[in-house]
């Protein structure tokens, strides 16, 4: 009887949510952005450019599309991804060195695997979130966003306006 590596298993377990978290449906990338005030609503990945809007939309989404949407898009993408496929792993991979560290049956190498398993995680995290608080920082101190919240998303309308 041949015996699995725990680290060809969590091999497999992340290639499984990467690729899974592929197939999700764009719809879920609806987001907001502002125009002279008013919020509009868009649906998918691109905020811009469409023919008439869907259920739910603005009217503005059919305005032809700007570098700021640009701009829109990519700040839905990252806020997406972080959301959604970022932590969940990393907090995942927490959670499964806690359950590798409890079933290692005191072996010292699988401890150790656990361990770098945890770190790795952690550190991953850590330097996720000290990304996003020092580019918001940033953007504070050059008064290009004025930031209520550190983790919320930037807004881009203020430092490019959509006409």
């Amino acid at each position: 009887m041949k015996i699995q590596n725990p680290k060809s298993k969590i091999q497999k377990l992340l290639i499984l949510i990467i690729l899974s978290s592929l197939f999700l449906p764009l719809i879920s990338l609806a987001g907001t952005y502002q125009i002279d005030g008013k919020t509009v609503t868009y649906q998918g990945l691109v905020p811009c450019g469409k023919s008439q809007p869907a259920p739910g939309e603005s009217v503005e989404v059919t305005m032809s599309c700007q570098l700021c949407h640009l701009f829109v898009m990519i700040t839905n993408i990252v806020s997406w991804a972080l959301a959604y496929i970022i932590l969940p792993i990393g907090f995942l991979m927490i959670v499964i060195s806690g359950l590798m560290s409890f079933f290692t049956g005191g072996d010292p190498k699988k401890f150790e695997q656990t361990k770098t398993i945890l770190t790795s995680a952690i550190i991953g995290l850590a330097i996720i979130f000290s990304a996003w608080i020092l580019v918001s920082v940033f953007l504070n101190a050059i008064g290009v966003v004025h930031l209520e919240n550190i983790l919320t998303p930037w807004n881009i309308s203020t430092f490019c306006p959509i006409k």
